[in-house]
């Protein structure tokens, strides 16, 4: 499988992956990553890392809040189901994610996106 076949398979099973301090992670929904998709993503792996490292592409941070909001939706979970300090921390961070995509600072989104999924536990 090709490096963009692989991309794509990812893509249409709505397994996010991304690069931080040069390393490979991936999220996955439950059921979808197969052994031969993690072989395929351990193969290509160098590849990806380089891929993923470049500019990213214009809905990257659209599909990672939409894949965590939808993720909440389907576990019943609201914003104001929140107690007010969380939802008040929930706002700051979706701020801080706002203000990372628009610089294109893909490490600062991240680290806002895992502390505002946070909020959500």
């Amino acid at each position: 499988m090709s490096t963009s076949n692989l991309l794509k398979e990812c893509e249409t099973n709505n397994i996010m992956l991304w690069v931080v301090n040069d390393r490979l992670h991936y999220r996955a929904p439950k059921g979808s990553m197969t052994d031969v998709l993690k072989k395929q993503l351990k193969t290509h792996k160098p590849e990806l890392i380089q891929i993923l490292s470049a500019e990213l592409p214009v809905n990257y941070y659209d599909k990672h809040v939409e894949a965590a909001i939808a993720e909440f939706n389907s576990r019943g979970i609201s914003i104001m189901d929140l107690p007010e300090i969380k939802r008040t921390r929930a706002s700051k961070l979706n701020q801080e994610m706002t203000e990372a995509a628009n610089n294109n600072d893909r490490k600062a989104f991240l680290k806002a996106l895992r502390e505002w999924r946070q909020c959500f536990h």
